[in-house]
């Protein structure tokens, strides 16, 4: 049985159709290979009162956090992106994990800290299925291909 490609999808919740969208490109573009593309904008609808909020995120965060564990690969939508984007990048890189930021303007360039965390970044959805495609064949072993975290030296601020 052919192991499938786990992919988690980070980008802003408001952007939901779009991430839907472009899942269901990156399904179809390679539907000769397993891919499993976990997509944080489908968990529940946000609850609206504060008070089922406060309960609500705790767990949606476990939730992303589960899922990039399991990833193999993760694909941050870096064009337009929020502070949970953000976490969700530097989470991945603490795990090994290999980022790869889909960015179709260059606003992320003026982000440092976005710039040091992913390991490439791709400016349409054919550079990323070429992207994609790479790390299959060349057996997405995130082990080998992640960058490790840096080692902060004491008083090095």
């Amino acid at each position: 049985m052919r192991k499938s490609l786990k992919i988690y999808l980070s980008g802003k919740i408001i952007l939901k159709d779009y991430h839907i969208e472009l899942r269901e490109h990156i399904i179809t573009a390679l539907n000769q290979f397993c891919v499993d593309i976990y997509l944080p904008h489908e968990l529940a609808p946000v609850p609206q009162n504060e008070a089922e909020k406060e309960k609500y995120y705790p767990e949606i965060t476990q939730e992303c956090l589960l899922h990039i564990d399991k990833a193999d690969l993760v694909i941050a939508n870096i064009g337009d992106y929020g502070k949970d984007t953000a976490a969700e990048i530097v989470y991945s890189y603490m795990k090994g994990k290999t980022i790869i930021g889909l960015a179709e303007n260059q606003e992320y360039k003026n982000d440092f800290f976005v710039r040091s965390f992913v390991h490439r970044v791709v400016n349409s959805e054919k550079q990323l299925l070429e992207v994609i495609l790479s790390h299959m064949l060349n057996g997405y072993n995130t082990n080998e291909t992640a960058h490790r975290p840096h080692r902060i030296r004491p008083n090095s601020f």
